[in-house]
């Protein structure tokens, strides 16, 4: 087997025979499909579906009651819980796919200065990475506690025991967004983190309302892009760090009260004119974006998919405080091929078919996946942290 000294299968022409052409594909493939992991993954990490091959599965949903243990004496028969503290939940798994096509013949071309060898590495680099951000995109929405997004993977999964911040209202809210929960109220400082609001006042508040649920300490934010800046010129982190610590290389090195930032940057995939019609029109299916823009993106045309954005606005950004890990996203087989290739469904189904043409091969890249938050008190969704639109 041939590497190319940046570490990647080597494609260059006289390894290109037709064999080897293909099992040099599918390690490519395979290298970018890790080089490009979705961020969010590092609290919703990959774990192989209990059944490997379903494309449906149940899991055990448990979120313990917690209670005092009770003092008995040595013979005294212990009691039991009246209400069971494990239950199943079924998920579906949605597949993602995305390919390339080639020529027979290629491979029997005397290319010169690598050229074939960039083609594939640049192809392969290109569709790993837009799988990846369908996923993180998939696992946002999960994480934002978006309904329909929910409802993909399970029907029943219970939401009650999530919480959310809002910093603009300075008022925390259950799982709908809506229903405030009053006795929080008066422990955030109640402007966006570029309004004047105080993130150390708000973290810290946030980790309170949190250990009163679940007795455990948040430990890692997700923070978009926006945020990401107004965090690092904040007056008040700033006037705080700089007796301690030098922030030449900005906040996000560091951590904010105990928990570690990082930032899950823009999608960089754009809309197409049905999706934004669709979306004013307020009908946009879920799973937006659909169909994408194939012109390359500029200045003039600036059709972005937001993802960690509140739906329907503009540029309010939200964040996401977590535990070590909030859920898992689980990982199928794609078909009974997929389970002979691979030593698990964690890594995507690579493979190569003739159609009509007859001088063209297509080659695909797909992956089955469902994320699944265990129990909704892992994390606390904080909204509105910065607007782009009102800077």
């Amino acid at each position: 087997m041939s590497w190319t000294k940046d570490g990647y299968p080597n494609l260059e022409a006289p390894y290109l025979i037709p064999e080897t052409f293909r099992v040099q594909h599918k390690l490519m493939m395979r290298t970018f499909d890790k080089v490009f992991s979705p961020v969010l993954t590092d609290i919703m990490p990959y774990t192989e579906a209990p059944d490997g091959g379903a494309s449906s599965f149940d899991w055990p949903i448990k979120t313990s009651m917690k209670p005092m243990s009770m003092l008995y004496d040595a013979d005294e028969p212990t009691k039991y819980l009246a209400a069971p503290a494990v239950k199943e939940e079924r998920f579906n798994t949605i597949i993602t796919k995305a390919g390339f096509q080639r020529r027979f013949d290629e491979f029997e071309r005397d290319f010169t200065n690598n050229l074939i060898s960039l083609k594939y590495q640049t192809l392969a680099k290109e569709m790993a990475e837009s799988i990846q951000k369908r996923i993180e995109f998939e696992i946002a929405n999960v994480l934002y506690i978006n309904t329909d997004a929910i409802k993909q993977y399970s029907v029943n999964q219970d939401t009650s025991r999530a919480l959310v911040a809002d910093v603009s209202t300075g008022l925390f809210y259950r799982a709908d967004k809506t229903t405030k929960i009053g006795d929080l109220d008066g422990m955030l400082s109640g402007a966006q983190w570029h309004k004047g609001g105080d993130p150390f006042q708000d973290l810290a508040a946030i980790k309170r309302a949190h250990e009163d649920m679940k007795g455990r300490t948040l430990t890692k934010g997700f923070i978009g892009p926006e945020t990401a800046m107004w965090l690092d010129i904040n007056t008040k982190v700033i006037d705080r760090l700089k007796y301690v610590k030098d922030t030449t290389d900005g906040v996000l090195g560091i951590s904010l009260q105990g928990i570690t930032f990082k930032k899950v940057m823009g999608n960089n995939l754009k809309d197409s004119a049905e999706n934004q019609a669709a979306a004013k029109a307020g009908n946009a299916p879920f799973g937006y974006p659909g169909l994408g823009d194939l012109d390359y993106d500029k200045w003039s045309d600036r059709n972005k998919v937001p993802i960690m954005v509140d739906g329907g606005t503009t540029g309010r950004e939200w964040a996401l405080l977590s535990e070590d890990y909030s859920g898992r996203t689980f990982c199928s087989y794609v078909h009974k091929l997929h389970q002979m290739q691979a030593q698990s469904a964690i890594e995507p189904f690579v493979y190569e078919y003739a159609e009509q043409d007859p001088f063209k091969v297509k080659i695909r890249m797909e992956r089955m996946f469902a994320p699944v938050v265990e129990d909704f008190a892992n994390f606390v969704l904080v909204l509105n942290t910065v607007n782009r639109a009102s800077r």
